[in-house]
Parts: structure tokens; C-alpha cells; sequence
């Protein structure tokens, strides 16, 4: 299989908002629980109580991460240029180019911006970058490396597959992230890690070599999966933010594939199938252990706010549309007729990745519109 396409697999199965800085919102702090009872936690493996910053919210993350908001000044993907990182007012207006790569899993976090290589890289940019942490200022100066999965586990050898990034979350001065390493005997190093955002005190937190996604990090523990079985049994599993006491959770799971999971409030959110029957929306609790299936019709992406479910359909008939919904499954509204592919919240809009017909070469739009669905309007 093609490397690129196999990057672009994961970006499919896989912004910002500032605590302390950039569009700081309750939700959001208590989503990601960096709040006063994590104080003495987060103190100890290097959060300071007055800068408690996360660079992208979970529901972003798992939708690719492809556009932050931080002061009123919007960063994004840019699907008319290659992917390439643009920004500009929130009124659209001063849009200006940043980057020569595709970009995603953007994080902006004290006038930092935070990336990986996103999709659609030509041969040399994938040979480059694919296992590279990147960063440059807002303005889009300073471009550096922060970590380099090439540097670090292969030295100066060539010939192999290239490491990859797929989802990272900068809280403070620390990046968690996931890393792929494809090599002869399998997946061996891959897991989660995490990294100072200065390059050092890289190390992993996760005691087996197996490809993690789905990062959430919520009330001082960090929430993800395993992708065992082929890639198509993933194990939730929840650990302390240092990698300490680690865990299976959701005991009812077992016969379930799990393509998507987003912890919200005290629910975890999450599509998934009993193979290979389309995917349903479910939540789990995470005190009680109950587990509760919301919808009866296929959904393909989510992302949740302000107690809404807005999600993508898992349906050919309806063209993978874009709706929201209550928490509970109810109150079903459609807000586009394109075919949507990511759906990123920033404050009070979402910003939605689409194309007029699905599963095609059509051309991708970012189109913007306010969570109701009203004032939509192209952004690119």
C-alpha cells in the first residue's frame, strides 16, 4: 500500500482553544480538566498554576485538527493550497499564507504554533516530515523542529518507512502525542509519548509497542486507544498523565470496533460497530461503567459543544451530511448538503471541510457557520 495513502487512513480514522489566553471558555476547562483539584498533579510533571494553556480541544483532535482560533486570529489548513497553513482575522479578512507543507493537529498555545504534516505531502515533504513535531510563530517566523521520530529512533539511516504523527495535544510546556513506527517486525515503539516543548525529556508513556489514537486528556488522566487485531479492535484504556497506573475501561466493549472516541462531561462519546454492522453512536459512563447506544442511524465523524453532538452520516444515501443533535440522540437538525469530512469547533462556529460529492476527486471547501447552522458562508 502506498505510504501516503496509509498516512492519509489514519488522519481519517483520527482548534485550539487557549486556557489563560486564547478564547478561555468553561467548557472546554472542564472537558480537558485542567482545573483547581488537578492543581497539585499538574504541578508535578510541569503545569504552573498561571499558565495553564491547552493548544486543541479532544473533539478537534479526533477530526484532524485542522483549524485553531487565539485572539481572534484564525489558523487553518488550507485544502485550496495543498493543505498549507494560512491565518487570518476572524472576519475573514488579512487571510495570509504561513507554511509550505500540508499542516494538521494544530495546536497554538502562548503565541506558538504547534503542527504536524498533514495530508496530500508530495514524496520529499513524507520522507521529511512524517515523524516530525514541528513549530513557528503565529506570524509564521521561527520555523523549528521540535522532535524528530527520524533523529531519535533511526539516526542518520535511510530506507525505511518513515515514523509517523498523527494526533499531539500541547498542554503548558508539554506535547503528548502519538507515534506510528512501521518497520520489519511490526509495529515495535510505537505508543504514546510525550515531550517538553523545547525537544527534551522525550520518553514514552505506554508500556506496549502498539499504534494509539483517539488522545483525550480529562480530569488529570489521559484517555486513548490501542488499535490491536488488524486495526479493527481498539481497547480503550485510561493512565495518569506521567503513565502511571494504566487501564482497560468499559468491561461492556469487547464484541465492539471503536473508531472514534471523545470524553465530554462525564460521558465518554463513541462511534462504533459490532462488525460489520454500520456505526452507531454510544457513551459510556465513566463512574458507573453504563454503556447506552444513542442513535439508530450511521454516523461517521462527531464533535461535541455546548451539549450538541454535531456529526458527519454513515450513510451513501445521504451523502455524509452534516447534522447536530442533542446528547441523547434526539432533536436531529441538517446544516449542509455537502459532503463533509472534518468538523472543527472554534468558540461559537464550526468550521467544516467538504465536498460537493462524496468519495470523489471533487475539489475540498472549508465553508464556516454559527452552531445553529445559520450565516453559513465559504471560507476557501
Amino acid at each position: 500500500m502506498n505510504k501516503k495513502a496509509v498516512f492519509v487512513g489514519f488522519m481519517l480514522a483520527f482548534v485550539g482553544l487557549l486556557l489563560g489566553g486564547c478564547d478561555a471558555n468553561e467548557e472546554v476547562a472542564s472537558v480537558h480538566g485542567i482545573t483547581d483539584e488537578n492543581d497539585d498533579k499538574n504541578a508535578a510533571i510541569g503545569y504552573e498554576e498561571d499558565v495553564r494553556q491547552i493548544g486543541i480541544t479532544a473533539g478537534n483532535s479526533i477530526n484532524g485538527g485542522l483549524a485553531a482560533m487565539c485572539e481572534e486570529r484564525i489558523y487553518f489548513a488550507n485544502p485550496q493550497s495543498r493543505w498549507r497553513m494560512y491565518s487570518m482575522n476572524h472576519d475573514g479578512s488579512d487571510m495570509v499564507r504561513l507554511n509550505d507543507i500540508p499542516s494538521a493537529n494544530i495546536n497554538v498555545v502562548d503565541g506558538v504554533i504547534y503542527y504536524v504534516l498533514g495530508s496530500g505531502s508530495s514524496e520529499h515533504e513524507w520522507q521529511e516530515y512524517a515523524g516530525t513535531i514541528l513549530k513557528m510563530n503565529t506570524d509564521g517566523s521561527r520555523k523549528q523542529q521540535v522532535f524528530s521520530a527520524e533523529r531519535i529512533f533511526f539516526g542518520e539511516q535511510r530506507g525505511h518507512e518513515p515514523g509517523f504523527i498523527t494526533e499531539l495535544v500541547v498542554i503548558g510546556n508539554q506535547i503528548f502525542y502519538n507515534l506510528y513506527l512501521p518497520n520489519a517486525s511490526g509495529v515495535e515503539g510505537s505508543g504514546l509519548f510525550v515531550v517538553q516543548t523545547d525537544g527534551t525529556n522525550n520518553r514514552k508513556l505506554t508500556p506496549y509497542d502498539r499504534i494509539v489514537r483517539n488522545i483525550n486528556i480529562s480530569d488529570g488522566y489521559i484517555y486513548f486507544q490501542y488499535i490491536t487485531g488488524g486495526m479493527l479492535y481498539e481497547e480503550l484504556f485510561k493512565m495518569n498523565l506521567d503513565g502511571t497506573s494504566i487501564h482497560t475501561i468499559g468491561e461492556s466493549l469487547p464484541d465492539y470496533i471503536i473508531s472514534s472516541m471523545l470524553v465530554y462531561g462525564e460521558e465518554i462519546y463513541l462511534i462504533a460497530s459490532r462488525w460489520p454492522v454500520i456505526q452507531f453512536l454510544y457513551s459510556l459512563n465513566r463512574k458507573t461503567g453504563d454503556f447506552q447506544q444513542h442513535t439508530d442511524f450511521g454516523l461517521w465523524r462527531k464533535n461535541i459543544s455546548n451539549n450538541i453532538v454535531f456529526f458527519i452520516t454513515f450513510d451513501l444515501s445521504a451523502n455524509f451530511h452534516l447534522y447536530r443533535m442533542n446528547l441523547y440522540g434526539t432533536e436531529r437538525q441538517r446544516l449542509s448538503d455537502y459532503a463533509g469530512e472534518n468538523i472543527i469547533i472554534l468558540g461559537e462556529e464550526i468550521f467544516f471541510f467538504a465536498q460537493e460529492t462524496p468519495n470523489t476527486f471533487s475539489e475540498m471547501m472549508l465553508f464556516r457557520m454559527n452552531l445553529d447552522g445559520s450565516n453559513k458562508r465559504r471560507v476557501v
